[in-house]
């Protein structure tokens, strides 16, 4: 079938790479490297087929053929962070963080400012162990952009990773005591409190950055997952879906935003409008783990209640089931 889809679209590359992963599950490897090869060749500015096709020589066991190919997507593709990110990862899993850190040092050298390096150092000095200058990269990471959550997810395992949790907490809370506007200081608080699984506070964090900045869209957002994962009966479930409303009215379409939605319809037994939402989500961010997870959820619920939708639903469900959110 995936074949004859292609006779009819050669050129389309999402079918090629789903043909490369069923040949790559089937362990025919070297007709999935072709596949793979294929996208990269015709393909040189799409991310994917770099990607693929590193993940295929790590699973064969050939790094050398693993360092290449995405060293060459990355020169073919400078401005790309999914293939810087998959470059410095492969050099933390070889244990060679000293390339690692010469790229991201040579690339802050002509983009000082790029928040999503200062994030990658922070994870390589973290792997090293070196945490003072893994959390001063994490902090720069926020400083620039502190309504992204990923650096207030990884500052706030630092502190667990090295047990200062306690003084973590004391610190944060005491700086938005005194500066209740500091909107860096309630995420990576709240963060933490995740971390620990204190919900409650967690909670408290997010309504006070609202307050504060009623259109803080991530608070909102995360605020809303929170109470609709953790609150008891319907009231909060409404008052979860009001939370992630306006969350997507302040940033509309964002796939973490459609997720959370989604996941709320569900969880509310509207089936298929959190299959549409979550699909949704999943097309704008096809690798994420946590949106296949709930997409596989609901594919797998609705299986249940109703079997049959109409060809557009499949088709489009099908081709996501081939695509470090952690949870927001």
């Amino acid at each position: 079938m995936m074949r004859r889809l292609l006779d009819l679209e050669p050129e389309n590359p999402g079918l090629r790479a789903a043909l490369g992963d069923m040949l790559a599950i089937q362990q025919e490897f070297t007709a999935a490297e072709e596949q793979y090869a294929m996208i990269v060749d015709q393909f040189p500015g799409i991310p994917g087929g770099y990607i693929k096709l590193a993940q295929l020589h790590t699973r064969q066991g050939g790094p050398n053929k693993t360092e290449t190919i995405l060293k060459r997507g990355y020169a073919t593709n400078p401005d790309n962070t999914t293939l810087l990110s998959a470059l410095v990862d492969f050099y933390i899993r070889q244990g060679n963080t000293g390339r690692a850190l010469q790229i991201c040092t040579a690339r802050l050298d002509k983009r000082p400012d790029e928040v999503f390096t200062h994030a990658l150092m922070g994870k390589i000095y973290e792997s090293q162990g070196n945490y003072p200058k893994s959390e001063t990269a994490y902090t720069a990471a926020i400083d620039l952009q502190p309504a992204w959550q990923l650096p207030h997810n990884r500052l706030a395992r630092l502190y667990l990773i090295q047990g200062q949790t306690k003084q973590a907490v004391e610190r944060l809370e005491n700086a938005i005591a005194e500066d209740a506007t500091n909107i860096a200081a309630h995420l990576t608080l709240a963060a933490l409190y995740v971390a620990t699984q204190d919900y409650d506070n967690a909670c408290r964090v997010y309504e006070d950055a609202l307050e504060v900045n009623p259109t803080l869209w991530i608070a909102a957002n995360n605020l809303a997952f929170l109470i609709s994962e953790y609150s008891d009966g319907d009231s909060g479930l409404d008052k979860a879906l009001e939370l992630a409303k306006k969350a997507n009215d302040l940033r509309p379409e964002d796939p973490a935003i459609l997720d959370s939605l989604g996941w709320i319809y569900f969880k509310k037994g509207e089936v298929e409008t959190a299959q549409d939402l979550i699909e949704k989500a999943v097309g704008k961010a096809p690798e994420n783990a946590v949106l296949n997870y709930h997409l596989g959820m609901v594919l797998y619920t609705e299986g249940f209640s109703k079997p049959q939708r109409n060809s557009r639903n499949r088709s489009h469900r099908r081709s996501h089931l081939s695509a470090d959110r952690r949870r927001k």
